[in-house]
């Protein structure tokens, strides 16, 4: 052992072995009557005989009045202060509803002294709290506070000064009342360290209420580090170089990080010392770079069990992680790894049919329609060039994902729908494909891309159309999960790079099936209409279709912007098609530069309102659902009750499919409401860490994704994708 170990451990047993003790005790509430008053001693007594001269009722007023001063129990849920030279300790009692109680104990501290947190680090000792001899009390948990990293002469630890309000949950039997015998054992220190022990005791009757002590303890949880939407740990991984050994770990943070830490709680036999830090350009990713010490030298740190606490300013999140060198994806057998590439293909083929995909079907149709009278070589040709489409937009999907997922930052199913600027290229894109079908312009591909065919350029320019057709259908599919393709999806995110370009693969020849089967048989195209003027009231038709999924689109924007700039947006939209129609017979340089110049317009426009957004509405204003908190679900669970829970979005049209065909029925809300279910509901619409971490303690990637937990499946029932009421209430049920 060095020679630097050797002193911290002397130090750190010293100070466990020299620390004075001081031991106080109080009692509060009712059992304050069991310390006899001093207005009861012989003197007191003689001293009012003499005042009241003889007044009885004067006297009996008298004493009864100081009896409720003294003996008041309301006051018995904020006790009286235990008070030292180094600080001051009261116990507080709050809210009592159904089996919970809240507790708290309340730490005044003397400048320059301090408390430890549950893991003091080098020297010192945790806050300990016993509770023999209560009653109606069970199952107390310490609700620990993000700490403070002290570092002095190289010894770090980990604790609170000046002011510490430490919670305490517990569970009680409703309508009976609850004693109270807490014994508090802890370090406080400054040049020297004492160990303090104080013991309360307190009868709390089941209607008391002070709700000085239940603000308290409220504003005390907010600081307990738990799942947080600003912050978040999202990658973790072990490095070893040598003798040396690093722990690795990516957060992300909505703003920009001031001055985050990040504390590391591991095997006793191991320090995990304050490391490094870099940040991106934009402060709002960090990654921590956290030696591993052995405290015995011929240690060797492998992996294991952590508890991770990042820490910056007002914002805290804890979360607990396996970590171990190339643990991160999960070996698979062939078999396993087959059945997973039939569930994408599969999945893929009944995305064709999904909500999500059914706006695309105009430029599909149109585009078979078109085939009718050409020979087979032309239709094969045409049905490829939408099947190649497909097929490169998910393996360029797959590309993105993967070298994300290189870079430490989350994905998912559909994670591009909850960017902004995404939404607005897509709707330009959209703009100009209903236009296309309604006459108002053609698509001509450059003619310098003539140079690639010896064919023509009409030729190339149907295959490039047929081709971008099929890019499009694959970008309004990925907001949709369909059966099947959440548990593909899953599998590949938690895989690597090779697994990910093969699952993508076949969806992507799934969804591409159809247009497969046309390019293979090219005689069930002959029996399809013949071309005709027909055709230009279906192209109408269709292009609505895509007007349709305009609105939608911006229906997305509306909860990710605000709704002005989602009408700000549509009527610049709208503006785009007044101006293309009524330049549609003008001069051609007249009408390229007018309609160019309109396009930018609501670029610009759209750009504008994605930079400055305004504040988006509250997605559960129905007064159904509760705000998505992860810790709520435990709690309730614990409590007997059941719990359900809807990671939705916006953007998610197989999201809103379920919700009109199950949550917002009449019949099922008044069920939900009659077995007193508790609904939860998780808006996904926008990037939400939060969110993002409970998916993936799922292995979840993509949405809709419904859970039910219940005191018989606290680790919850998932819900297929298409959601049925039938379903739902059998999960329930289970669950109950």
């Amino acid at each position: 052992m060095s020679d630097d170990r050797c002193q911290r451990s002397l130090l750190s047993s010293l100070s466990a072995m020299s620390f004075p003790r001081r031991r106080e005790s109080i009692t509060t509430g009712l059992e304050i009557t069991a310390k006899p008053l001093p207005l009861w001693n012989m003197d007191s007594r003689r001293s009012l005989s003499r005042f009241r001269g003889g007044n009885d009722n004067l006297f009996y007023f008298i004493l009864l009045l100081a009896f409720l001063l003294f003996s008041n129990p309301a006051r018995a849920f904020i006790s009286d202060p235990i008070t030292t030279e180094q600080n001051s300790v009261q116990l507080l009692v709050g809210n009592q509803s159904d089996n919970k109680i809240e507790l708290a104990v309340e730490f005044k501290l003397q400048p320059g002294w301090k408390v430890y947190w549950r893991t003091p680090g080098d020297v010192g000792m945790p806050i300990t709290a016993t509770w023999q001899g209560s009653e109606n009390l069970a199952n107390p948990q310490i609700m620990w506070p993000a700490p403070k990293r002290f570092n002095e002469f190289d010894i770090e630890s980990f604790g609170y000064h000046d002011y510490l309000l430490l919670p305490i949950k517990a569970e009680t039997t409703p309508g009976q009342p609850v004693t109270i015998n807490l014994h508090l054992s802890y370090a406080i220190c400054k040049e020297i360290c004492i160990i303090e022990e104080h013991d309360f005791h307190t009868v709390i009757q089941p209607d008391a209420k002070d709700d000085q002590a239940n603000n308290l303890i409220a504003q005390a949880e907010t600081m307990v580090p738990g799942d947080n939407a600003e912050i978040s740990i999202v990658e973790s991984d072990l490095k070893k170089s040598g003798n040396d050994t690093e722990i690795i770990v990516k957060a992300l943070s909505h703003s920009a990080l001031q001055e985050p830490d990040l504390i590391v709680e591991g095997p006793a036999d191991f320090r995990f010392v304050k490391g490094t830090v870099k940040f991106s350009a934009d402060k709002k990713e960090a990654v921590f770079t956290i030696p591993v010490i052995p405290q015995i030298s011929d240690k060797n740190f492998t992996g294991g069990n952590l508890t991770l606490t990042l820490v910056d300013g007002k914002y805290s999140v804890e979360k607990k992680i396996t970590i171990g060198p190339k643990a991160k994806h999960k070996k698979t057998d062939s078999a396993e790894f087959g059945l997973i590439i039939i569930l994408a293909f599969v999945g893929g083929l009944i995305l064709n049919l999904m909500p999500c995909v059914l706006p695309v079907l105009s430029i599909k149709l149109l585009g078979v329609l078109k085939q009718g009278g050409k020979s087979r070589a032309h239709v094969r040709s045409a049905f490829l060039s939408s099947t190649a489409g497909i097929l490169f937009s998910f393996l360029f999907l797959a590309a993105i994902i993967s070298a994300l997922k290189k870079l430490g930052m989350a994905v998912g199913w559909g994670f591009h729908f909850q960017e902004p600027l995404f939404i607005i290229f897509l709707l330009v894109i959209l703009l100009i494909f209903s236009a296309n079908l309604f006459g108002l312009f053609e698509i001509n591909i450059p003619r310098w891309m003539d140079r690639f065919t010896s064919k023509g350029h009409h030729e190339e320019n149907e295959k490039f159309s047929h081709f971008m057709s099929g890019a499009l259908a694959t970008l309004l599919a990925t907001p949709c999960s369909a059966p099947f393709l959440g548990t593909a999806i899953s599998f590949a995110l938690s895989q690597g790079t090779i697994e990910i370009f093969v699952i993508f693969y076949f969806i992507g020849a799934g969804l591409a099936a159809p247009y497969i089967i046309f390019a293979f048989s090219p005689s069930l195209v002959a029996k399809l209409p013949k071309p005709g003027k027909w055709m230009v009231k279906v192209k109408y038709i269709m292009g609505l279709f895509l007007v349709a999924t305009i609105i939608w689109l911006l229906l997305i924007l509306s909860a990710q912007l605000g709704m002005d700039a989602a009408a700000g947006i549509g009527f610049s939209a709208l503006f785009f098609y007044l101006i293309f129609f009524f330049t549609k017979r003008t001069h051609a340089k007249t009408r390229y530069l007018v309609r160019l110049l309109t396009i930018l317009l609501v670029i610009i426009v759209a750009g504008y309102f994605a930079l400055f957004p305004n504040v988006a509405a509250n997605k559960n204003a129905d007064g159904f659902w509760q705000e998505f908190e992860r810790n709520r679900i435990s709690e309730e669970v614990a409590a007997g009750n059941v719990v359900l829970v809807d990671v939705t979005a916006s953007w998610c049209l197989t999201c809103k499919a379920n919700e009109i065909r199950v949550f917002d029925k009449s019949d099922v809300r008044e069920e939900l409401i009659r077995q007193k279910i508790v609904p939860l509901r998780a808006d996904w619409t926008n990037r939400n860490p939060a969110i993002r971490d409970y998916l993936e303690s799922h292995h979840r990637f993509g949405i809709p994704f419904n859970v039910v937990y219940g005191p018989h499946a606290p680790q919850g029932i998932a819900l297929s994708e298409l959601l049925s009421k039938v379903e739902l209430l059998e999960a329930i049920g289970k669950a109950k």
